[in-house]
């Protein structure tokens, strides 16, 4: 029963670990600059419409 309940803790120990990890890469906001980018690509920022 202790190898089981150490693996639970591990395991519960897991999700806990992940949960901050997702919300400190949203602190820096990578996805942020990458955001404005994609949307400029996307508008006919260069002046050619895109054909769709």
């Amino acid at each position: 029963t202790l190898a089981k309940s150490a693996a639970t803790d591990s395991r519960a120990t897991a999700p806990i670990a992940k949960t901050p990890a997702p919300a400190t890469s949203k602190t820096p906001a990578p996805s942020k600059p990458t955001a404005p980018h994609k949307s400029a690509s996307h508008k006919p920022a260069h002046g050619k419409p895109k054909k769709r």
